[in-house]
C-alpha cells in the first residue's frame, strides 16, 4: 500500500512537472512570436518661421505597423508664452495625422521656440520636437497722403496713411514741402531804365507765395555816387493771397559819371531775404 502510494504521488509529481514546462514553452512561444505594440512620432515639416498674430501649421504623424495597435494620445508642451497650439487629433490608434496649428499673439516676443509633442499609449512615452521661430508682426502700411500745410505741422506738409495692424508704425507725420513755406517774391518793373533829367523810377512789387503776410522791410545798394535813392512806403505790408508795391525813385546829381548803374533792391522779412536789380543808364 505504501509504496502503490508512493508511485502514485510520483506519477503526479511528473504530471505536475511535465504541466508546468509546457505551460513555459507555450508563454515562451507567445512572447516570441507575437510583436510588441510599439510606434514612433515624427513632424512635417520639423520647423517653421511665423509673425505675430499670423498662424503656422505642421503635420505630427503617429505611425505604427502593428496590425493590434492601441489608442495613443499626443498633447503639445512648451507652446510660446501667449500663443495658442492646437491638435485637430489627440487621441486615436495609429497610423494617424493630426495637424499642429500655433498662433502667435502681439504679446509673444520674437525668438525661436522648441516645441514639444508628446505621445503616450500602451505604456510607451515618446517625443519630437518642432523648432518655431516668432518674427515681430508683419507691418504693411499705404503710401503717404498729403492732407494739407499748417496745422499741426505749422509751415510743413501734413501727412497721414494706415497700417496694418494699427498703429504699427507712424501713421501720420509733418514733411517739408515746397509748397508750404510762406514765401514772397519781389521784381522791379520795369528792370531797365534811362535817366531823363536825371531822375529814374521802378515799381518794386512784392507777392505773397504761399498764404504769406506780413511787413517786407526795403534796402537799397549800388545807388550812384552823388545820387539819391529812396522807396516810397517802407516796409510795406503784403496781405496774404496778394501783392504790394513801392515806387524806387533815383535822383541822380550833375556830377553823376555817365554810363550803366545797377541799383539792387533788397526786401527782408525776418529770415527771409529776397532782391531784385533795377538798371539805369546816364547819358
Amino acid at each position: 500500500m505504501k509504496k502503490k502510494t508512493f508511485l502514485q504521488i510520483i506519477s503526479l509529481l511528473i504530471i505536475f512537472v511535465v504541466f508546468l514546462i509546457g505551460w513555459f514553452f507555450l508563454d515562451v512561444m507567445f512572447y516570441i512570436f507575437q510583436k510588441p505594440f510599439d510606434f514612433n512620432i515624427y513632424i512635417e515639416p520639423g520647423e517653421g518661421i511665423v509673425s505675430q498674430e499670423k498662424s503656422i501649421t505642421s503635420a505630427v504623424i503617429l505611425f505604427s505597423d502593428s496590425e493590434d495597435s492601441g489608442l495613443v494620445e499626443i498633447y503639445v508642451s512648451n507652446c510660446p508664452k501667449h500663443a495658442t497650439c492646437f491638435l485637430s487629433i489627440s487621441n486615436a490608434s495609429p497610423t494617424y495625422t493630426s495637424e499642429l496649428t500655433i498662433t502667435p499673439s502681439e504679446s509673444t516676443p520674437a525668438g525661436t521656440y522648441p516645441i514639444n509633442i508628446f505621445a503616450v499609449g500602451g505604456g510607451i512615452r515618446k517625443n519630437s520636437i518642432y523648432y518655431l521661430t516668432v518674427k515681430p508682426s508683419e507691418c504693411v502700411c499705404t503710401n503717404w497722403v498729403n492732407k494739407g500745410c499748417g496745422g499741426p505741422c505749422t509751415s510743413q506738409m501734413y501727412m497721414t496713411r494706415s497700417c496694418e495692424p494699427e498703429d504699427c508704425d507712424a501713421e501720420s507725420r509733418c514733411a517739408y514741402n515746397s509748397s508750404c513755406i510762406k514765401d514772397f517774391s519781389i521784381e522791379s518793373i520795369p528792370s531797365y531804365s534811362k535817366v531823363v533829367g536825371q531822375k529814374a523810377s521802378f515799381i518794386i512789387n512784392i507777392s505773397s507765395i504761399n498764404k504769406f503776410s506780413g511787413l517786407v522791410y526795403l534796402s537799397v545798394s549800388g545807388c550812384p555816387t552823388g545820387s539819391l535813392c529812396s522807396y516810397s512806403v517802407s516796409p510795406i505790408n503784403i496781405p496774404s493771397e496778394g501783392f504790394a508795391t513801392s515806387l524806387l525813385t533815383i535822383q541822380t546829381a550833375l556830377s553823376t559819371l555817365i554810363g550803366n548803374f545797377t541799383i539792387i533792391t533788397t526786401g527782408v522779412s525776418d529770415s527771409t531775404i529776397h532782391s531784385t536789380n533795377s538798371t539805369i543808364t546816364i547819358a
